[in-house]
């Protein structure tokens, strides 16, 4: 399984990344036991104060040597500190019984420029880029630290761009079936494998990572003969027992029987996402606020419908590879049926 070129970049013993998935639904630990079983570990920045972002490098470095990456939601936009709810989300706060107020804030969160700082400071040796692209400057400071980039892309438009300008060492291509957020940084449609490999004939030294339907042996093998040099797993490392993602979320992962149960929204955050079918994912807006405000929007309905295990008002991410799985393993367990079979 291993791939040379891949494990040699990212310092690892098998071509596989744990997916940088935001929100506490892993922990430093278990970040760092991936880091250990040979696979690269992946932290989120996303939601995160710059303080948190420390803690959360600090605690991984802590307790493992081995490598791991940082994720960026890269946005260099700026947002007023508070912000009108939809009426459509008040209305549905109203009926919740949690209404308070018709607006709600936004934190101060770090800027793109003082992550990388961060990340420079900390000696990470790799990060991936969600949403956006670094610019100029911040892709030059971190590569002459020694860093390596990921940019994730949805379509082969984006992954030419990045690639021509040279400002990525690695492409992680997500497709239509992974989970979660669409990655990329133009709203490019979606483009299909072999269109993706492409990139091979004019950027052949270039690894290029799959990410999406993929949870086991299996799927991880397919990949690596169509000529992709590793894979980014999300779902399945979510559906761990040591992962911190709820009891009410894993069931109903584990409910899943058909790809059909699950839909692209962006009603939830203000940006389109993969996940379970429900009453919030299906919440119809005369007028979407953008992300990240309108994933502060329905924080407060979020966060109520964990603490009350209501499934049907909370944000279940799932890829589609969530229907082949049938049970919650430990991650050792997890992680050896990967390399092993």
């Amino acid at each position: 399984m291993k791939t040379r070129f891949l494990c040699q970049l990212l310092e690892t013993q098998y071509p596989i990344i744990q997916a940088p998935m935001a929100g506490g639904i892993l922990s430093a630990d278990f970040i760092a036991k991936v880091c250990e079983f040979g696979i690269l570990g992946s932290i989120p920045s996303g939601y995160l104060s710059l303080a948190q972002l420390e803690a959360s490098i600090e605690a991984v470095k802590s307790m493992t040597d081995r490598p791991f990456q940082v994720n960026l939601f890269v946005d260099h936009s700026e947002y007023p500190e508070k912000i009108d709810k939809p009426v459509e989300v008040i209305e549905l706060e109203k009926s919740l019984g949690i209404f308070i107020s018709h607006d709600c804030s936004l934190p101060k969160l770090p800027s793109t420029s003082d992550i990388i700082d961060l990340i420079i400071a900390h000696q990470v040796t790799a990060i991936s880029t969600t949403f956006g692209v670094l610019r100029d400057e911040e892709y030059q400071r971190y590569k002459k630290a020694g860093g390596h980039v990921m940019v994730t892309v949805n379509s082969f438009a984006e992954a030419h761009k990045i690639l021509s300008a040279d400002h990525a060492d690695m492409i992680v291509y997500q497709n239509a079936l992974a989970g979660g957020h669409k990655g990329g940084f133009n709203d490019a449609e979606y483009d299909i494998d072999a269109v993706i490999l492409t990139l091979k004939k004019d950027y052949p030294k270039i690894p290029l990572i799959k990410s999406g339907g993929i949870v086991n042996q299996q799927d991880i093998l397919l990949a690596l003969e169509q000529g992709f040099d590793g894979v980014q797993i999300g779902t399945g490392f979510l559906m761990t027992q040591e992962s911190s993602a709820s009891e009410t979320y894993k069931q109903a992962l584990l409910g899943l029987c058909d790809d059909k149960q699950l839909m692209q929204t962006s009603s939830i955050t203000g940006r389109k996402a993969r996940g379970i079918v429900n009453e919030l994912a299906m919440l119809e807006l005369s007028q979407l606020p953008v992300f990240p405000l309108q994933h502060y929007a329905t924080k407060a309905i979020r966060d109520h419908a964990k603490n009350h295990d209501l499934p049907q008002y909370q944000s279940l991410w799932a890829g589609s590879g969530a229907v082949s799985i049938t049970s919650l393993p430990l991650l050792e367990d997890y992680m050896f049926s990967l390399v092993n079979g």
